[in-house]
């Protein structure tokens, strides 16, 4: 499984709630759905990585990704 069918997958289970990317990564990681090419785990940088890269390379974008400024 590719990540970003990973993310869809997580995504999905959840209704397609927003979620933050450490969430995500951490529920992938859970679930055994994806590996890097080098055995470790998915993580927060990487999801947010691949939930923009459509975006960065011109393709139409698989997700929406929502910025904003965390409440302190």
């Amino acid at each position: 499984m590719f990540l970003y069918e990973a993310i869809q997958e997580v995504l999905r289970q959840n209704q397609n709630v927003p979620m933050p990317i450490e969430d995500i990564a951490s529920q992938i990681n859970r679930q055994g759905l994806y590996r890097k090419r080098d055995g470790s785990q998915a993580d927060a940088w990487g999801v947010g990585a691949r939930a923009a890269n459509d975006v960065v390379w011109g393709n139409p974008p698989l997700f929406d990704v929502l910025i904003r400024l965390r409440s302190r």
